[in-house]
């Protein structure tokens, strides 16, 4: 398949970031009127093939998009494991998942990337290896699901809620947690509510819980909790709710800064994409506001490599997949 068109950028653009108009607030009220930190998006090599809810990683200094749903091939759940490298801006098709799955946990430690579950509620917790492009199958999940996400501390990966197997696919607050050395699995202390489509971000130590949608019983609306779990105390903590509610956005890490980057969002009571970027800055425990996305994209899948964020296919509010690949770079606010 063709890559899209794009505009032209030439290549001496510079993506010059002024952290003199960049501040944060706590108070949500003021976000609007506070100042916006910079990022200049750039588009990059497209996808091979569009893809939505897919799941993307940095392993070394390359980027690995997994699984999800294209419009352009036959199957039901995308076993697609495709490989970026920023420094040639090309994409290539590696060793496929041994099963093909969406709304996964995806994350890498070294040479290993863990996928697990995912739609249809799969428990599969597969292992890429990708120095040797050949996958392994590990312990599965104990409770198989969906619309999860995870993260890595230490040699523990921490899986965080998601939809369980049922006639109603009833949403879970479950928290499990692999042992990486011991090939197997454990409960941890579950979320504060249930809540299915949380993303997981991982700094310092700690698992932040972002967002994400409640069962029917509470309408099925959109959440815009954000919780912060301590693995060695085994609790969990609230923080300052996001600044709108959002359901699988993005995800990235940047310094000290969680960066939430479009999802699925509410506008005049109607679900939408969202093109808007916030970030949480956890030492001064503020959200802050960011340049807007090129356009509005939910169910897209981000990574970070040298604090260059990529923010990788997805959807518009019509469910219609994009191939496009975006470049960023977020600059510390001091």
């Amino acid at each position: 398949m063709a890559a899209k068109s794009r505009s032209f950028i030439p290549p001496f653009v510079l993506l010059f970031i002024f952290i003199s108009t960049c501040r944060t607030t706590s108070s949500h009220g003021d976000l609007e009127n506070a100042g916006v930190c910079p990022i200049k998006w750039i588009a990059k090599a497209n996808l091979p093939l569009p893809h939505r809810n897919g799941k993307a990683v940095s392993s070394g200094e390359k980027i690995y998009f997994m699984g999800g749903y294209c419009p352009a091939t036959e199957e039901e759940y995308e076993s697609s494991n495709y490989e970026y490298d920023p420094q040639k801006d090309s994409w290539t098709a590696k060793a496929k998942i041994p099963v093909g799955r969406s709304n996964f946990a995806l994350a890498s430690l070294g040479h290993k990337i863990f996928v697990i579950g995912g739609d249809p509620f799969l428990p599969n917790n597969d292992l890429y290896l990708t120095d040797e492009n050949r996958w392994e199958c590990l312990a599965p999940l104990s409770i198989p699901r969906q619309q999860i996400d995870c993260g890595i501390i230490g040699s523990k990966v921490y899986v965080v809620g998601g939809k369980t197997r049922g006639p109603s696919a009833p949403i879970t607050p479950t928290v499990e947690i692999y042992d990486i050395a011991q090939n197997s699995w454990a409960l941890g202390h579950p979320l504060p509510e249930a809540r299915h489509g949380v993303q997981v971000a991982v700094v310092e130590g700690k698992i932040y819980a972002i967002g994400g949608a409640h069962d029917q019983r509470k309408g099925g609306t959109i959440s815009s909790a954000f919780e912060r779990y301590d693995p060695e105390a085994n609790t969990w903590e609230s923080l300052p709710d996001l600044p709108f509610p959002i359901l699988v956005p993005g995800i990235a890490v940047v310094g000290e800064n969680v960066i939430v980057l479009g999802g699925s969002t509410l506008e005049n009571g109607s679900f939408t994409a969202s093109e808007k970027v916030c970030f949480y800055n956890v030492r001064r425990k503020q959200w802050g506001m960011a340049s807007s996305l090129p356009k509005r994209i939910m169910f897209a899948a981000a990574a970070v490599i040298d604090d260059r964020i990529y923010v990788i296919g997805g959807c518009d509010k019509e469910f219609r997949a994009y191939d496009s690949v975006y470049e960023g770079i977020f600059v510390l606010p001091h």
